[in-house]
């Protein structure tokens, strides 16, 4: 059976659904007593059994897991495979096709250091990519054999073979450390294995997601960071920066874009797809598959021609929301992330939340609130520095160039839009598109908004009628609030004190008392 559909990327093309229903036909007959079957979806990994017509939606959804080439769950017959067996589950795949992914992984992330790029690069001031020594080590461990004559497993695979039956198996660090120290005494003398759980997260970490951790002030008047990052006091309240032997009160998680960026275009995987939005797309008039076809994108395309030239420019969406990280109601901590999503690829690589970008980590126990835009400062500055380029190496284009990045939208529920926005959700002028026009009245203790008969028609009989809330309507529809009006508005607004510290709401009273004077 041919199985060169499961790397389609398009999981809506006649290809790939005629090769889905001829698998899904051999898969009948692998069916338990349940009527259920294993699931070969990049969720499930053939972990979880599932109805056929939810395996069918999760392929569609997810995709096939590309490591699955034989199908021994649902019916192949398995070929015998020399190895030492000390590491055989159920899903076991080729050591050779593990090394050859490990080997492509690593290639992703250290970029174009080993790229042929030449003399012709327009940026010879610098190297391509900041590469550290840490790659040279993953290397070695990559092509170093666990022990002397093994052919089955080197250091670095023998390395995420255990740490991914850990995971899975939810062991805990302590009997992670026994079972490592068994496998050393086990093994032949002079074997490389781990010998315990911090060695195996410092060999796998080099390639990891990498953060930056900034102490917060207590009250969210300020992060030190930049100008204030040796401070031990907050530039604003004055508070102490920590509680006692240099434990800050909070501390937010920055993780850096502008490397995950550029690792999109230096990818075999992904250096193509970030020019389809243009590229590939195929535009028809009234027909909306991508947000390159929406009013905002033209909108944005026509104020910054410059940006929209290179196909290469990365559009971005900024979603942000609380949720509590312990699962359970009745705590009150909230944990705040933000996650950028690049819009450059199809629509079925887009919503894939491995191309998603965690940006910030936003400590609790309580929301941000009005003191949100403090939490964004390292992701600001960062963003300024990818609207202005920064250097980076497209391995499609096979030469280097400007990556320039920019957001173009927000995405957020109420509540989280008015820590975004700085325009407060509640109260008699809600309305952020509406602003000071906002029409609502009060009704018992709520507030209500009854301006809807607005928009009609000036004629519109249902303006005179009195059935609706026992007035007529003749005002006109809202103003529509320019960039520059809410600039001039801001303009107007007092300086804001950040924080929640005691003492930042004594200055405010002071100073309404000094312009009331």
């Amino acid at each position: 059976m041919d199985r060169h559909w499961i790397n389609i990327p398009n999981k809506l093309s006649a290809e790939y659904a005629a090769g889905m229903n001829e698998f899904i036909s051999v898969a009948r007959h692998s069916m338990d007593s349940n009527g259920m079957v294993l699931c070969p979806c990049c969720r499930c990994v053939n972990k979880k059994s599932q109805y056929m017509h939810v395996i069918k939606l999760h392929l569609i959804t997810h995709g096939f897991l590309s490591t699955y080439t034989r199908w021994y769950h649902h019916g192949e017959q398995v070929e015998e495979v020399e190895d030492d067996g000390l590491f055989d589950t159920e899903d076991n795949v080729e050591d050779s096709d593990q090394s050859d992914d490990l080997a492509a992984g690593l290639h992703d992330a250290i970029g174009s250091k080993y790229f042929d790029i030449g003399p012709t690069s327009d940026f010879n001031d610098e190297s391509p990519l900041n590469v550290d020594d840490k790659y040279d080590a993953l290397f070695e461990s990559l092509h170093k054999p666990l022990y002397n004559n093994c052919k089955g497993f080197s250091v670095l695979s023998a390395t995420v073979k255990l740490m991914n039956l850990k995971v899975l198996n939810k062991w805990t660090d302590k009997s992670f450390d026994r079972l490592l120290e068994c496998l050393r005494e086990i093994l032949p003398e002079g074997n490389q294995c781990p010998g315990n759980y911090y060695q195996t997260r410092k060999l796998l970490c080099e390639v990891g997601l990498g953060y930056e951790q900034i102490d917060v002030c207590q009250y969210d008047c300020a992060l030190f960071y930049g100008e204030n990052a040796n401070a031990v006091s907050c530039p604003v309240c004055k508070s102490s920066r920590y509680v006692r032997n240099q434990i800050p009160h909070k501390r937010l998680r920055w993780f850096p874009i502008k490397a995950r960026l550029k690792r999109m275009f230096s990818s075999k995987h992904t250096s193509k797809d970030m020019r389809w939005h243009k590229e590939v797309r195929k535009n028809e008039a009234g027909i909306l598959r991508h947000p390159a076809e929406g009013d905002a994108w033209k909108h944005f395309d026509n104020v910054y021609p410059d940006f929209a030239a290179d196909s290469r420019s990365v559009r971005m969406g900024l979603a942000s929301d609380g949720f509590n990280p312990f699962s359970n109601m009745t705590s009150t901590y909230s944990l705040w992330p933000v996650i950028l999503i690049p819009y450059n690829m199809p629509p079925w690589a887009s919503p894939n939340g491995t191309n998603y970008l965690m940006s910030l980590l936003i400590p609790g126990p309580k929301s941000p609130g009005k003191d949100y835009d403090v939490f964004l400062m390292p992701l600001i500055e960062e963003l300024k520095e990818l609207w202005d380029g920064v250097n980076a190496y497209d391995l499609y284009g096979k030469c280097m160039f400007k990556l320039r990045a920019a957001v173009l939208w927000t995405i957020s529920d109420f509540p989280a839009y008015a820590y975004l926005s700085g325009w407060s959700t509640a109260g008699k002028l809600a309305c952020p598109v509406c602003l000071e026009d906002t029409r609502s009245r009060r009704i018992t203790d709520k507030q209500c908004f009854m301006g809807h008969r607005c928009y009609l028609k000036r004629n519109h009989a249902w303006r005179k009628s009195k059935e609706y809330d026992g007035s007529t309507e003749l005002r006109g529809p809202p103003r529509t609030f320019t960039g520059d009006d809410i600039l001039k508005q801001l303009d107007e607004i007092p300086i804001h004190t950040p924080g929640k510290a005691p003492s930042n709401s004594s200055r405010k009273r002071k100073r309404g008392e000094k312009e009331l004077n």
